[in-house]
């Protein structure tokens, strides 16, 4: 069936989904329609969808159930990610004309439970045992997300209010615990960077907007990611750390004159941390981030502008161990 023409009848713009077989099941009462354990099938996932839809109040309510064991976006919706897509002449940008569609929540009566064994975004990024919560009513939306995400768990929230110019108005929080960056890098396949690093992250903040750069221009609150186990750092990294000059070339062929195994190209990280705030999608930091290795230790600063999507940022490097020249000449043994 074309799933668009289904979505009209429900108020809802669903052009953009693919031809599916549907398979319903369930019962017609009196202003009322049931659906029980009923499936779709689209490009080959199979989804069951059991609910209802009640029309016999003034503002319809709808109760929708989602489930399926694999979900792979790029299979599912590979429009999605076609470089048709892409406009020309337009700035790569992130955030920039993707709408939030607030006017869809308005005058809606809905709760939505999505479950999937396993989503699948981007390459091999996923997330396990996803389970989202979705509710509105009185122009008010509430979700709730609980998912296995790289090795680690993640939580999530967002309370909104939508107003009559589609506006969100939201304050929303986030906690990871045991988060491997490394395994991210992995899945979205950078693997040359980092490898372990599980991390926790902690983030409430608040914003407001009718699309996705209102919301990174307004977005306030303080953010926390600090290591909780070791990680390392591969060639990739180490080359942009210490650079390919000759003085490196060198040492990396004494160090190999006296071990069989090459050990220069990867770096012990002890411990990792980040505080900041972010204010009106800025976040500035001088002292706010820092790196711990068993060959430097590294400071972030500079400025994050997430509202235009610009970054000023500089690493200031310190050895460990060894020697340090300083800029009168005189070494220094560290």
């Amino acid at each position: 069936p074309d799933v668009g023409v289904l979505g009209k009848i429900f108020g809802m713009d669903l052009s953009f989904v693919p031809a599916a077989r549907v398979n319903l099941a369930g019962g017609l009462e009196h202003q009322k329609m049931t659906l029980r354990k009923s499936s779709i099938n689209l490009r080959g996932t199979e989804f069951t969808v059991s609910g209802s839809y009640d029309w016999s109040k003034k503002i319809p309510v709808v109760n929708v159930d989602v489930s399926s064991s694999y979900v792979n976006l790029m299979n599912g919706f590979p429009e999605l990610y076609s470089q048709k897509r892409v406009q020309k002449n337009r700035e790569l940008n992130v955030f920039q004309d993707v709408p939030l569609f607030g006017h869809e929540f308005r005058d809606k009566s809905a709760d939505v439970r999505i479950r999937f064994g396993e989503l699948v975004l981007y390459r091999d990024l996923n997330f396990e045992k996803l389970d989202l919560k979705l509710h509105v009513q009185d122009n008010r939306v509430r979700a709730d997300l609980k998912t296995e995400f790289a090795g680690g768990n993640v939580n999530a929230a967002i309370d909104a209010d939508v107003d009559a110019d589609g506006v969100f108005v939201a304050k929303g929080a986030v906690s990871g615990a045991s988060v491997s960056v490394g395994s991210v890098l992995e899945e979205i396949r950078k693997s040359d960077f980092v490898s372990d690093l599980p991390v926790d992250v902690q983030l409430y903040v608040t914003a407001r907007g009718k699309n996705l750069s209102e919301i990174m221009q307004t977005i306030t609150g303080p953010v926390t990611v600090y290591s909780v186990g070791p990680g390392y750092a591969h060639s990739a990294l180490v080359s942009y750390v210490y650079g390919a000059d000759f003085l490196t070339n060198l040492r990396h062929s004494i160090q190999d004159l006296f071990s069989s195994e090459k050990k220069y190209n990867q770096i012990k990280i002890s411990c990792m941390a980040l505080n900041a705030k972010l204010r009106d999608g800025m976040f500035e930091t001088q002292n706010g981030v820092a790196i711990e290795t068993n060959a430097i230790n590294i400071r972030l600063a500079g400025a994050l502008d997430l509202g235009q999507e610009e970054m000023k940022m500089s690493l200031t490097t310190v050895p460990v161990r060894g020697l340090k020249l300083s800029l009168t000449g005189n070494v220094v043994n560290s």
